[in-house]
């Protein structure tokens, strides 16, 4: 929904880059588009899909802007950053944490927390560990998590479980081994989607199930919503389960 302050003026532009899209995605995913996309994309005046979606961003202040990836993924930082303030926690662990970007930025704001990151990829593992000494960083897939069980106050992912539907239910099992208090995921979730963006994340071979694999895992799910920025076809999703005592 737009801000009526900014209503009037963003509607019309709004609307355009949302009808694109909305053909752009019926031509993708049904093949039943009249027109083609490069006729689709000279009516619009947009260079492609992926471009139009960026410009459809709300941010939490409620303004509306273009947002890149990097602003994105700060903002999505900051909302767990003002959950694990509400809690207590002595160490954290972030599954798919590429670079470290994330784990950088929390610990300037927790220094005397314990910090780990995993990742499957090599290179991003040693860039990571070259940018953030203080952190320890560990090369191997989340479906092999190396640590003792319940060793980890909180385990969490920012679109990262998304890529990991082939290893899944395992993902799940090793996150409720670990973890000793509570997980928190932010993730593309079907359940905060609109219809094209189920569309969307099917297509891309995201898991669909993670929520239901959660509660299987047998843990309490404390608060899940959808969180208000970022890519409208891709929304971020906020799910903090929690162990039971």
């Amino acid at each position: 929904m737009i801000h009526k302050s900014i209503k009037g003026k963003l509607e019309p532009t709004y609307n355009k880059y949302r009808i694109y899209a909305t053909e752009i995605y019926r031509n993708i995913f049904y093949g039943k588009l009249p027109r083609s996309i490069t006729e689709v994309k000279k009516e619009y005046n947009v260079p492609d899909a992926t471009t139009v979606t960026k410009r459809l961003c709300f941010i939490h202040n409620k303004k509306y802007r273009m947002l890149n990836d990097e602003e994105i993924r700060d903002i999505i930082v900051q909302s767990l950053a003002d959950k694990l303030k509400t809690q207590k926690f002595k160490s954290i662990l972030e599954i798919g944490c590429g670079s470290g970007r994330n784990l950088t930025v929390l610990k300037k704001m927790f220094p005397d927390k314990k910090m780990y990151g995993l990742d499957i990829a090599e290179q991003m593992v040693k860039e990571a560990k070259i940018n953030n000494p203080s952190i320890k960083f560990f090369c191997c897939s989340a479906s092999k998590i190396p640590f003792a069980d319940n060793s980890i106050d909180v385990i969490f992912s920012v679109h990262a479980i998304e890529q990991m539907t082939a290893v899944l239910p395992f993902v799940i099992a090793e996150l409720k081994r670990v973890c000793k208090d509570r997980i928190i995921l932010m993730e593309p979730f079907p359940e905060v989607q609109n219809w094209i963006g189920v569309l969307h994340n099917k297509r891309l071979g995201y898991p669909m199930d993670v929520y239901s694999r959660v509660l299987s895992a047998g843990f309490q799910i404390s608060c899940f919503k959808a969180l208000g920025f970022g890519n409208p076809i891709n929304k971020t999703g906020l799910l903090i389960a929690e162990q039971k005592q």
